[in-house]
């Protein structure tokens, strides 16, 4: 995701470099080297600290537990019902009491383990 916004930033960067009231290539081009060199360092610094990692991506987190969903971690996560009862059909599950536990990952993607 963070690379998806240094595209962005770096697109605008350039554009307004190219169109704006300073038609320098050469400010653009220091917008662009110092945005990759933070995106380099932002992933160079998560490979090797945990603390890190945690901070730019996030944890996961858990939303049901042996069959039990947890309505208001659902809610304050901003995970449609829809979207948890999609995964669980995903995984082969037919319902929720199937399911031994539900983590919402820090990507957004839910994974679903059942139950033995």
């Amino acid at each position: 995701m963070f690379d998806l916004v240094v595209v962005i930033i770096i697109g605008s960067a350039v554009r307004t470099s190219m169109i704006g009231d300073d038609k320098s290539l050469i400010g653009g081009l220091i917008v662009v080297v110092v945005l990759l060199l933070l995106d380099y360092a932002s992933t160079w610094l998560s490979t090797r600290f945990r603390r890190v990692d945690r901070a730019v991506q996030g944890r996961p987190v858990l939303l049901a537990h042996d069959g039990e969903l947890f309505e208001e971690i659902l809610k304050h996560c901003n995970v449609p019902r829809s979207s948890f009862d999609s995964a669980v059909r995903k995984s082969g599950c037919s319902g929720i009491e199937m399911v031994r536990q539900a983590i919402l990952e820090p990507g957004g993607n839910i994974t679903i383990l059942k139950r033995e």
